[in-house]
């Protein structure tokens, strides 16, 4: 009975240290079910180097160290007065400034 139990306790372990082996490389080997949003972009990586550029959806992938990034295609709209400056013509070019940098 003392050798079942040990056994049992030894096959315990053993299969909790594979479980761990296989969770931490796992993050290197596969991404399942990777939501890229509608307001972003994805990117997918194949061993560090970009593989293939994704819109919107739900992405799975497997193999050696893939990784997908999602970066987001918001502009970033910003105002900056100068007190010093106060002409009508300020308002006009910060419109202009804040265009231009939506654009990019």
């Amino acid at each position: 009975m003392d050798k079942f139990i040990s056994k049992s306790i030894t096959i315990v372990i053993i299969g909790l240290i594979i479980l761990g082996f296989l969770f931490f490389f796992s993050s290197q080997l596969m991404y399942i079910f990777a939501k890229v949003e509608e307001q972003e972009t994805g990117i997918q990586f194949r061993g560090g180097q970009i593989s293939n550029i994704v819109g919107p959806g739900i992405y799975s992938d497997f193999g050696l160290f893939v990784e997908m990034k999602r970066i987001s295609r918001q502009g970033v709209s910003f105002s900056v007065t100068d007190p010093e400056i106060n002409i009508p013509m300020t308002k006009l070019w910060m419109k202009w400034c804040q265009v231009l940098l939506n654009r990019r």
